[in-house]
This record gives structure tokens, C-alpha cells and sequence, in this order.
């Protein structure tokens, strides 16, 4: 499940996805190309 939080008044957006191994993941978004990580998460920046 991907969730998106959105910050309109920022023009920001916050996603979470929570893994759940009993579904196929067909419903899933990639995330999108203007992605930032932060904290640990760093590491996956493109």
C-alpha cells in the first residue's frame, strides 16, 4: 500500500509504503522520479 500525505501549502508530498507479504504488490506505484531520502534511506538517492 502506498500512502501519500500531502502538503499543499508547502507544495510537498510525504509517501509511506507498508509491506504486507500476503499481497501480489500489483497495486503498488513506483515512486515517483523527483524522489528525496532521508536518514538511513540516503543511500538509495539517485
Amino acid at each position: 500500500m502506498n500512502s501519500p500525505s500531502r502538503s499543499w501549502y508547502l507544495g510537498q508530498e510525504t509517501y509511506l509504503k507498508v509491506v504486507n507479504p500476503e499481497e501480489s504488490g500489483e497495486t503498488d506505484y513506483a515512486a515517483p522520479s523527483n524522489v528525496m531520502y532521508c536518514g538511513p534511506l540516503q543511500k538509495f538517492q539517485t
